[in-house]
């Protein structure tokens, strides 16, 4: 932190580890008129809004409550050097064609036997800020790049707008688009990005009504989705359907299978810890191999979704 208060010395105050996600740092009364920047400890590194230009300079409002500030960007954050595509897939599920975005690393080794995918739900909103819904990206290409997932390719498919629901929701069309996903879809792009005629480990991404999709896409089809992360996972959404899921569907993942549950501690994400223990102590899922993060100082949006990205990619990749 610097500010008006050190003479703008970029390496002022130093608040916590840049690599934490989130810093809980108590504001001085006698700052209270006083403005600041953050860094990571040099001009160069200071917090950027996502199209790269720096933050305006913030100050602080003290009434004796929590505030939360998110960063979108910091100014020297890498850009991504790989190769990107696009193109129209038309899912027999859906009745309907739908935008697949591919990022393929610079240094993508075809040959490593952990090649595979990561899929992307709700493309628009992974690779664009000016695609993204609510003009937020998730950097994934970026991401990936910096942690150096040089046997990943990145794949994202833009969810159906309007219809999102009933495509994302396993007793509506979500059962069919999994399969779909898992027994056309994949294959198709395996044979030819990885030119191998199956491609195993591949791990699927989703938030919200995502969250819940991206866990039922695996736990049915594990042969093709080893990992599923779900961000801001809704036990409880439309009556509780996971839980009938559970219940209903007989196929057990393979024991390699690994699942990941989150939620934040603002908003609406501020209910989801009673639904989530109550689904964690089922039967089933308790056999199953999982992990849940909470953090408490996110909410339900694509950007505090993307800044746990990094983290969860790093950890579990």
């Amino acid at each position: 932190m610097t500010g008006d208060f050190c003479g703008w010395r970029p390496d002022c105050l130093k608040i916590g580890k840049t690599n934490d996600i989130s810093i809980r740092f108590v504001v001085p009364k006698e700052l209270e008129k006083s403005e600041f920047k953050l860094t990571r400890g040099t001009w160069e590194s200071e917090a950027c809004h996502l199209n790269g230009e720096p933050l305006s300079n913030l100050r602080f409002r003290y009434s004796g409550v929590l505030k939360v500030l998110n960063i979108p960007a910091w100014c020297d954050s890498p850009t991504s050097d790989g190769k990107r595509l696009n193109f129209n897939y038309y899912f027999e599920s859906l009745e309907t064609s739908r935008r697949v975005d591919i990022y393929i690393p610079t240094n993508l080794d075809i040959n490593s036997p952990e090649s595979s995918f990561i899929l992307f739900l709700d493309g628009q909103n992974i690779f664009d800020k000016e695609r993204a819904a609510f003009g937020i990206e998730w950097r994934a290409d970026e991401i990936a790049e910096q942690l150096g997932l040089e046997d990943r390719i990145l794949v994202s498919i833009d969810n159906g707008g309007r219809n999102r629901t009933e495509e994302y929701h396993y007793f509506k069309k979500g059962k069919q688009l999994a399969k779909e996903l898992s027994e056309k879809f994949i294959p198709s792009i395996c044979s030819k990005y990885f030119m191998k005629s199956s491609c195993k480990g591949n791990s699927i991404v989703g938030s919200s009504l995502g969250a819940i999709f991206a866990f039922t896409t695996a736990y049915e089809y594990s042969d093709t989705f080893s990992k599923s992360y779900s961000l801001s996972f809704p036990a409880f959404a439309y009556d509780d359907y996971v839980f009938k899921f559970i219940k209903e569907v007989r196929k057990t993942p393979l024991s390699e299978s690994m699942f990941y549950f989150d939620y934040g501690g603002l908003g609406q994400d501020q209910t989801y810890g009673p639904h989530m223990q109550r689904f964690l102590g089922l039967e089933k899922v308790s056999k199953l191999r999982t992990f849940l993060r909470v953090y408490p100082f996110h909410g339900h949006n694509e950007l505090n979704w993307s800044q746990r990205l990094a983290e969860i990619l790093f950890i579990f990749n």
